[in-house]
């Protein structure tokens, strides 16, 4: 692999020379493309079920501390470990590449780089919610899709080229095997064991909680041990959010590449506010605390969440606190009686979100990638 100090940046620079070659060669049976190092925590299930020499780890990041993470992960897996630009400019076509939006190998002038990369397409789906970004219309660029279960499922029948497999939840699979107690885990976390726990893990962009409820998680800590951990583009590129979290004493997690599943573990409660971490927590069967982002949900116009996003519905059933009513986690997590009430809307939720693999998800998703070629006859 070249020494990542080189690597280009993932939106390709076609002026410094690179350029798709007009002969192509093949690249090898399968590529799983990593434009960011949390997807690690998505593949890595999926990984330990197939021969190592069968595929190759294709890195496309924009940061190089998390393109460098990717590759000592692979490496020290015994991976096979390629930089986007290379594959690019050898002309390197996979049978099939797995990614996790059209979006994650970045451009050349032809559009998305994605589509030159592989002769098969199949994406994993990486979260639930955001819908209106989750079930956009270049999905009809893959062939395969590797979806959670009934819902995803249901939400693809519109679409007419990829063929949809219920694969259950690769990630959370190890969240029924958890080596160690919550409370041993919580203490690891430098929390303490006898206090409840809150998790909060916002998203980022315009429909981040972080500017509104900063305030309302800080003024919790007199009560519960606080956890965070930022999404990782705001950690790269909101300095101005990350800096009024450390105004408040917030800081995210030391390990910046922690898997969620690791926290949720010590979790006795999640504040999530948009994305795939609110969904983690239902599949975990952990307290679960909407937060309300002002303005989120009311644009017909929002390409990202989308006025009938899952999350908004959600909400019908689901504790959910507008900016200063953190009181109201305080008062939930007191309640036994609304605790119990949540966890049978919980155990509804899981069978109409998740298909039946619970700690063998990975091994499902393997099965189907060694079999590409019978799938997509």
């Amino acid at each position: 692999m070249s020494d990542p100090s080189l690597w280009r940046p993932w939106n390709i620079d076609v002026s410094s020379g690179l350029a798709w070659p007009e002969t192509t060669v093949p690249g090898g049976p399968l590529a799983f493309v990593l434009h960011a190092a949390e997807l690690l925590n998505h593949y890595r299930p999926i990984w330990r079920h197939l021969d190592p020499s069968s595929f190759e780890v294709v890195i496309a990041g924009e940061a190089e501390q998390e393109n460098r993470h990717i590759a000592d992960v692979a490496e020290a897996e015994g991976l096979r470990v390629s930089w986007i630009g290379d594959v690019l400019s050898e002309g390197r076509v996979f049978d099939a590449v797995v990614s996790n939006h059209v979006g994650a190998a970045g451009v050349v002038p032809t559009g998305h780089a994605l589509p030159v990369l592989g002769l098969r397409h199949v994406r994993l789906m990486y979260a639930l919610g955001k819908d209106a970004w989750n079930f956009a219309p270049w999905n009809e660029q893959y062939d395969l899709i590797l979806c959670w279960g009934p819902y995803h499922a249901g939400r693809f029948e519109g679409f007419s080229r990829p063929r949809v497999i219920q694969v259950g939840y690769p990630r959370l699979d190890r969240i029924v095997s958890m080596p160690s107690s919550r409370r041993d885990a919580v203490v690891a976390l430098g929390g303490d064991p006898d206090r409840p726990t809150l998790l909060w893990l916002p998203t980022w962009s315009a429909a981040s909680s972080i500017d509104a409820f900063a305030e309302t998680i800080a003024s919790l800590r007199d009560h519960v041990n606080v956890l965070l951990k930022v999404h990782p583009f705001t950690a790269l590129r909101e300095p101005d959010r990350m800096a009024h979290l450390a105004s408040l004493g917030l800081a995210s997690t030391e390990d910046a590449f922690v898997d969620n599943v690791d926290l949720i573990h010590a979790a006795d409660m999640v504040a999530a506010d948009y994305g795939g971490s609110a969904f983690a927590t239902i599949y975990a069967d952990r307290e679960l605390v909407f937060l309300n982002t002002p303005g989120v949900g009311g644009d017909p116009a929002d390409a990202v969440v989308g006025a009938d996003s899952l999350e908004h519905r959600l909400r019908e059933w689901i504790l959910n606190i507008d900016p200063g009513e953190g009181g109201l986690i305080l008062e939930h997590l007191a309640d036994e009686a609304a605790r119990r009430q949540q966890a049978d809307v919980r155990e509804t939720l899981r069978r109409q979100l998740f298909a039946p693999f619970r700690g063998c998800a990975g091994e499902v998703a393997a099965t189907v990638l060694r079999n590409l070629s019978t799938v997509l006859r």
